[in-house]
């Protein structure tokens, strides 16, 4: 009977309070923000004006703020769902500026399903619903806690793959390039207010107001040369972004697939002594050294073929072929040898690619190194370097490892240039606005006949500054990009 009245006196209790608070405040989310499925851990994040509500509906009553209190989570009949962890963060300090809420339990599945269908009970009115992908920080970014770089900088981070990748991602998320493009923006604004003087000057001013405009028109030109760098640095970084292809490519049962396998260290690829196993092309990602790699298993090259769909998956090796950044030609050294067709495909499709040649199946033969001197002789191919693997041993792949890492760091030889983790709407603006601008700007200092130059010049500064203000989202015309900036990001973040 005491069991019954808690109950009944909770449940009275929290829609009451959910009508107090849901009419005078915007809704309240909450999601899971790690992985689904088993694990360790599972984080729910909660933030809205509601957040201490949806805790004391958990049964908590301890409020010391950013402080880890240990807890038994109840459902709203007062049973124990687990035992874990809330942290609570009132606003505005706070990831998003709100009152906020990170619930930590235990990873297992009927845990976590049974937490959010204890929260999504309160829910009347959509008051209190599950967040949509990336409304938590597009919440920081509405309450002044992130930029548009800082956002953008966050899902760099969150998709980085490699180091290199992380490496360069992390100056944008934590505010560097925010607190740069500011510079910049207020560099221009402090010359557009000279400027806006130097057009009320006198003519007995003349000479201090060249001399004036002569040192606008140099900083200027300082913050044209430092944006032209910055577009250079982003344009390295879409490169580690994308990484680099590799594509395996040679005759049917040349070892291909036992090759890629011993690459990635796991058995991918299907491998069988029947040749033209392989039908489609089969991609993997590894990271090699920092660097993103994605290898390209391809079917075997014959031009004999009489089966459809094997000739559907040479077709697709040689478009394969034809856009990849690194080939490794795999002549099987147990053949007598070396196949023309691929050969000339590889003349065909592959000309002027990097070129590893990779002996396989050294174990079949005797004499695998002289074999393969003579197979190479009769190859009429430039090629960088060529070498022996034997991928059921894993001997040799070691090696081949580095001379693939050779061929990636010349393709990323940035030439002193710092990679930097910029989005690509933020390169474009900075190349099809900024750029053009302040080129034009100094394109208009020179045309000194022009009794309106400095008029014309302030003006394509404001057009410049104002485009650093869209990049950090405080531009005019910015809400229609928002959309697609924080579509991006996954639930929960």
């Amino acid at each position: 009977m005491i069991f019954s009245r808690y109950t009944c006196t909770k449940r009275f209790t929290l829609t009451y309070s959910i009508r107090n608070f849901a009419s005078k405040h915007s809704p309240t989310i909450y999601a899971l923000s790690t992985a689904a499925g088993k694990s360790a851990i599972a984080v729910i994040r909660v933030s809205g004006s509601g957040s201490k509500f949806v805790l004391e509906s958990l049964g908590a009553t301890k409020w010391d703020a950013r402080k880890a209190i240990l807890h038994s989570f109840r459902a709203q009949d007062g049973s124990v769902i687990d035992r874990g962890l809330y942290t609570y963060f009132p606003g505005p300090r706070s990831y998003t500026g709100e009152d906020m809420v990170e619930i930590h339990v235990h990873g297992g599945t009927a845990v976590v399903r049974a937490m959010l269908a204890s929260i999504q009970a309160l829910s009347q009115n959509g008051e209190i619903r599950y967040a949509e992908a990336g409304e938590f920080t597009r919440r920081a970014f509405d309450n002044g806690k992130l930029d548009l770089t800082q956002v953008e900088g966050i899902g760099e981070i969150i998709d980085a793959e490699t180091e290199l990748q992380r490496k360069a991602a992390v100056g944008p998320s934590g505010g560097h390039m925010h607190q740069l493009y500011r510079q910049w923006q207020e560099s221009l604004l402090k010359q557009m207010g000279m400027l806006t003087a130097l057009i009320d000057f006198t003519d007995e001013d003349i000479d201090s107001s060249d001399k004036l405009f002569s040192g606008v028109y140099k900083s200027v030109h300082n913050i044209r040369d430092q944006v032209a760098g910055q577009i250079k640095g982003i344009d390295q970084f879409e490169m580690l972004r994308n990484g680099a292809s590799v594509t395996l490519i040679g005759e049917p049962n040349a070892g291909k697939s036992t090759l890629l396998n011993a690459l990635v260290g796991r058995d991918a690829a299907i491998v069988s002594e029947v040749a033209g196993t392989t039908r489609d092309v089969m991609e993997l990602t590894v990271d090699l050294r920092g660097h993103k790699i994605t290898l390209s298993d391809t079917a075997g090259i014959r031009e004999d073929s009489l089966d459809k769909i094997e000739n559907e998956g040479i077709r697709r090796a040689k478009d394969k072929i034809s856009s990849t950044d690194l080939l490794l030609l795999v002549l099987p050294l147990t053949e007598p040898a070396v196949s023309r067709d691929v050969v000339k495909t590889i003349s065909r499709y592959g000309a002027g690619t990097p070129l590893i040649i990779v002996g396989t199946k050294p174990d079949l033969v005797e004499n695998p190194q002289h074999k393969f001197n003579l197979m190479l002789r009769d190859i009429d191919l430039n090629y960088d370097t060529a070498l022996t693997v034997n991928g059921c041993k894993k001997d040799g792949v070691s090696n081949l490892f580095d001379l693939i890492s050779v061929q990636v760091n010349n393709m990323f030889d940035f030439k002193g240039i710092e990679p930097i983790g910029a989005s690509h709407r933020v390169k474009e603006i900075l190349k099809q606005e900024v750029l053009p601008g302040l080129d034009r700007a100094l394109t208009i200092y020179k045309d000194a006949g022009n009794p309106d130059r400095i008029t014309f010049f302030t003006e394509e500064l404001r057009y410049a500054a104002d485009s650093f203000g869209k990049i950090m989202g405080k531009g005019l015309d910015v809400e229609e990009i928002l959309d697609v900036v924080f579509s991006s990001f996954c639930i929960g973040k």
